[in-house]
Parts: C-alpha cells; structure tokens; sequence
C-alpha cells in the first residue's frame, strides 16, 4: 500500500479549466457550487462522399406528309428529336 506522495491517482481523460488567482492582493478565484460547464467533442474520421444523378429523357415524332394524290403524290417526312436531361448532385463533408 503506498503512503505519503507515493501514488498516483486517475485524473480526467482531459483538462476542463484552469483556475488563477489574478494578481493583486485583494484578488481572488473560485468555481462556485451549482457552476456547470458543458463541452462537446465529435471524434470521427474525415472524409465525404458525393452521389449524382443524371436522367434523360428523349421524345420526339416522325411524321409522313403525302402532297398530291396517293398515286402520283410525293411523301416527305417530317422528323423531330428532343431531348430532356435532369440531374442532381449531393456532396456531404465529414470535415
């Protein structure tokens, strides 16, 4: 059993304040009762990712235009292509 300034006694993972007396000889400090202090600490890695999403959507007609009669007539066709693209992008940072 160890006596007098022989030991070692478990202190907190890490140091919450430090309390001075300020100078001057009518100063003083205390940490009164009822005093409460907070702190939060996240421990984690860093780091992030991103996602993105892209759609397209294509649409469009082809259509035959017959000008004179059905025998002797001439056909033209008539073509039209759209295009419609959406997308969205999600970046988290976990820094």
């Amino acid at each position: 059993m160890p006596t007098g300034n022989n030991f070692v006694t478990e202190g907190p993972d890490q140091l919450l304040m430090i309390l001075r007396d300020p100078p001057g000889s009518s100063s003083s400090a205390e940490w009164s009762t009822g005093t409460t202090v907070s702190k939060s600490t996240m421990k984690g890695t860093t780091g992030g990712t991103t996602a993105s999403l892209e759609e397209t959507i294509r649409f469009g007609y082809t259509e035959g235009i017959i000008t004179g009669t059905p025998a002797v007539g001439t056909v033209k066709t008539v073509d039209s292509d759209d295009d419609l693209t959406v997308g969205a992008s999600v970046v988290i940072d976990g820094t």
